[in-house]
């Protein structure tokens, strides 16, 4: 018998992107236009990860994979479907929320605790497959398309030194910065199978990007690596048996 039948729960692959680093066909539609991407440098995917760690020690929640890659971050979430939208909405505005403060985008008292985040939810485009000859339309990959032809290296530029306006106040630090897109892409995982492949692909999503594992104090707690491995659960742990009564 399977996990997700022992226990009825369900998983959800959540990935989350940086402000203005996705352009949909909607947002084509419309004549949006994008400004500069957010890049998460080293430092500010440390403190995302950090907040998310003390979330989900402090809620209890039940992760079973996790990744942050400078423009996007997955986790993979055992909850109720009612309950995911608040969860990832807590995640957002509290981590966007912590980085703010930490670069000296603002100050801890005008900073707000909920925020720029809507409740509402997308539909992701980067998955893990199913199985090597699952190709579904709706795990095709949005998750590198360029801004434009000549955009290359301008997707990776950092917000961490975004020039302050002139106009900003300076004890409020640089502003309430966009941290997260207001919608995020969620995928329910049925199958044991693609549950652990999807798990394998979270874990490995940094190298897929060609981006360094080695962020932080690398042999200690507080390196990314380190910090991942307190948020997420095993998988019979996070499938276990629960009572409310």
């Amino acid at each position: 018998m399977s996990l997700f039948q022992e226990s009825g729960k369900r998983a959800w692959h959540v990935t989350c992107a940086t402000h203005n680093s996705r352009y949909s066909q909607r947002m084509f539609d419309n004549y949006v236009k994008l400004g500069t991407p957010v890049w998460l440098s080293e430092k500010e995917e440390l403190i995302v990860t950090e907040t998310i760690a003390e979330i989900a020690a402090k809620d209890k929640l039940n992760i079973l994979a996790y990744n942050i890659c400078g423009d996007h971050m997955h986790i993979l979430l055992v909850c109720e479907k009612a309950e995911l939208h608040k969860i990832i909405q807590k995640i957002k505005s509290m981590s966007a929320r912590a980085c703010n403060i930490a670069m000296g985008r603002t100050t801890r008292e005008h900073a707000p605790l909920t925020g720029e985040d809507s409740p509402s939810d997308g539909t992701t485009r980067e998955h893990a497959p199913l199985t090597g000859e699952d190709s579904p339309s709706d795990s095709t990959t949005r998750e590198h398309a360029p801004l434009s032809e000549k955009d290359t290296a301008a997707e990776h530029t950092t917000r961490e030194h975004t020039p302050l306006s002139g106009k900003r106040s300076s004890s409020r630090g640089k502003t309430q910065a966009h941290l997260w897109t207001q919608k995020f892409g969620k995928k329910e995982i049925f199958l044991e199978k693609q549950l652990y492949n999807t798990i394998e692909y979270i874990r490995n999503n940094r190298v897929k990007h060609g981006l360094s594992v080695d962020v932080g104090n690398s042999r200690g707690a507080s390196s990314l690596v380190g910090i991942i491995e307190k948020i997420c659960c095993t998988p019979n742990h996070t499938f276990r048996a629960e009572y409310k009564n």
